[in-house]
């Protein structure tokens, strides 16, 4: 980041703030003020100048350089949940589905996740093979906040029946009324 500015940014900033100081400057030259007055002011000008496009350069700089930290954290983290082995979901207290992964799509034997989204109407009826453990279920996340180890039976697409092991958080609102749940498989 130094290295590109010193090499780069800062001897066409002094360069800009050299003019910038000369055109504030030149109003002046047809009056009657001391030579000395007009260097020293032209070099103020142009010292101002310089801090002035040093500043607006270096906040740009730094919003770039946190742009991009930013973007390669999201690409991280979407990659791990893209690409995992795990189901990952995150559902509703009602029973649908807000988001999943790619691994849980293939699990469940679905198209896309699209079509699982839009599929899945009601978790308990549509996945469970005994829908009183949906009940069970947010009983106990609304009493413990998490679920780990949770073995049950689920409905694939094609009606076929598996074993699956939940792994799951309430995420609540400032409130504690739980938004939504979050989760593997």
């Amino acid at each position: 980041f130094l290295i590109r500015f010193v090499i780069y940014t800062l001897p066409a900033l002094i360069l800009i703030a050299i003019v910038f100081g000369m055109v504030l400057a030149l109003p002046l030259l047809n009056s009657a003020i001391d030579p000395t007055i007009l260097i020293s002011s032209l070099g103020y000008l142009g010292t101002v100048a310089s801090l002035i496009l040093a500043n607006i350069w270096y906040r740009n700089a730094v919003e770039e350089d946190r742009r991009e930290i930013l973007r390669k954290a999201e690409e991280k983290y979407r990659d791990i949940v893209e690409n995992s082995v795990e189901g990952i979901f995150q559902s509703t207290p009602d029973g649908r589905y807000l988001s999943v992964n790619p691994a849980m799509v293939h699990m469940y034997r679905y198209p896309s996740e699209d079509a699982m989204l839009q599929e899945i109407r009601d978790i308990s009826q549509d996945l469970y093979v005994s829908p009183t453990q949906r009940q069970e279920f947010i009983s106990r996340m609304e009493e413990n906040g998490t679920i780990y180890g949770l073995e049950l039976e689920e409905r694939r697409r094609d009606g076929s029946i598996f074993w699956v092991s939940l792994n799951v958080r309430s995420v609540r609102d400032e409130n504690g009324k739980i938004l939504y749940y979050e989760g593997t498989v």
